[in-house]
């Protein structure tokens, strides 16, 4: 007799997900070193970034007498937290590259290495991304002008010569 019904499955795409996402978790590891040093470097560049910005600040408030803009306020405050974010990675590094083995490529921990190393590329387009947007042209302008009250002023009693004089 014959076959009513076949079925036929083909495990191609199963077994390229499954390698693509091997492949992509792998990278993380495999990329560790090389993301912390560039780390490293586009932190050690948002913090120059951030110093030539705010002694522009400080220029702009002490000598000109104006008032920082809310955008450069809100860029220093979170340059300021990327940075501090960096540093406690860059920190923590040392204990997860020790972990690595066969050229960067392996790990003895590689749940740890893996969730480590996404930190670090997350962390580092963050960075970078902070860089690109912290140019600004203008830092500080004129403060709002304070809204003056007219008070009801009484006659003088007493002083008209001096007034008179005045």
């Amino acid at each position: 007799m014959g076959n009513f019904f076949s079925i036929s499955l083909s495990l191609d795409p199963i077994i390229t997900r499954c390698s693509d996402c091997a492949t992509g978790q792998a990278s993380y590891i495999c990329n560790l070193e090389d993301d912390l040093h560039a780390l490293q470097a586009e932190a050690a560049g948002l913090k120059d970034l951030r110093s030539d910005l705010m002694s522009r600040v400080r220029i702009a408030e002490d000598e000109e007498q104006l008032k920082r803009l809310n955008q450069v306020e809100g860029w220093l405050s979170r340059a300021e937290t990327l940075i501090n974010d960096a540093d406690q990675l860059i920190v923590q590094s040392p204990q997860h590259v020790e972990n690595l083995c066969m050229g960067g490529c392996c790990s003895t921990h590689p749940r740890s290495s893996i969730k480590f190393g996404k930190k670090i590329s997350k962390k580092l387009l963050e960075v970078k991304d902070q860089k690109e947007n912290g140019h600004f042209s203008v830092v500080a302008s004129k403060p709002p002008l304070p809204s003056a009250t007219e008070r009801p002023s009484e006659p003088t009693v007493g002083l008209e010569f001096n007034f008179n004089k005045v």
